[in-house]
């Protein structure tokens, strides 16, 4: 069957290159290649793109011939999600077929180092336009040399409400780069399907982040003068950058309220890091 695969290798020797290619059941993510390995954790929420364009060498592809659609960025806003977001139209552009057939889409990131023997989680947002829509199958796979693993699969997915899916932890067999893939099984004619703040991180960081920061909470947001931030636990420093990754803002505290002034900043998305101890988390800032 044709597999079509677009990637955006901005960055990593490449540009905006474009693959068509036959694969029978599988398909190759050997254009990675051009691509460094990223490290963990990793987050993508596509702050960065400019839509449509995905993500640094991120890629994306269909593998039926019900559908040509792919996953692309969109500023378009969006009920439950923030900024940018991964956005596939369901809908049936061929000739002849049923507009409520079964398509087939692929979301890759690149080489990941895992390690043999650390548990890991892979966490994401996602959510469809239609409140009656429905993923069929969903199923997240790891690339090693041409083997391919699957962890466990998800089935019939009430996707009509903004949720967030955090998988069981999982260990990979041989300490190696991976590439990283989620495959979406759903029926056309449902509208778009949106996937957003996707997270690859060390199971023991996850819960460390989790119980760190179980009470934190952050106003107003959106923010026009000041952001009162608000843990149960001390934080020990604050970073917030803008969505191009430079930071305008770094501050030492060892108190668990803080005021953060941006008077100064412009209007715009920016990500605000915090640390506590060894446990750190990235919100998302809207100034007005």
């Amino acid at each position: 069957m044709y597999f079509y695969i677009s990637i955006n290798l901005k960055n990593c020797f490449m540009k905006n290159l474009t693959l068509l290619f036959s694969a029978f059941l599988a398909f190759s993510y050997s254009a990675f290649s051009q691509c460094e390995g990223v490290a963990l954790p990793y987050f993508e929420n596509a702050e960065s793109a400019t839509a449509p364009q995905l993500p640094d060498c991120m890629v994306s592809g269909y593998f039926t011939f019900a559908s040509t659609e792919i996953f692309e960025t969109t500023a378009t806003p969006i009920e439950g999600f923030s900024g940018n977001a991964l956005l596939y139209n369901t809908e049936i552009v061929a000739e002849g077929i049923p507009e409520d057939a079964g398509t087939g889409v692929t979301l890759g990131i690149p080489s990941i180092a895992f390690s043999a023997g650390t548990s890991y989680t892979v966490s994401y947002k996602y959510g469809m336009s239609n409140p009656d829509g429905v993923m069929g199958l969903v199923r997240i796979m790891l690339v090693r040399g041409g083997e391919y693993t699957y962890l466990p699969e998800q089935n019939n997915v009430a996707a009509g409400n903004p949720s967030t899916f955090i998988s069981a932890p999982f260990t990979v067999a041989e300490s190696d780069s991976y590439y990283f893939a989620i495959e979406i099984h759903l029926a056309g004619g449902q509208g778009y399907l949106y996937l957003d703040d996707i997270t690859i991180e060390e199971t023991a960081t996850a819960a460390v982040k989790e119980n760190t920061f179980s009470r934190l909470t952050v106003y107003p947001n959106p923010v026009k003068n000041e952001i009162n931030l608000a843990n149960a636990n001390d934080v020990d420093n604050l970073e917030l950058y803008t969505v191009t990754g430079q930071k305008v803002l770094s501050q030492q505290v060892t108190s668990s309220d803080v005021k953060i002034n941006t008077e100064a900043f412009s209007a715009g998305i920016y990500f605000l890091k915090v640390t506590a101890g060894a446990a750190q988390k990235t919100i998302k800032i809207i100034k007005e």
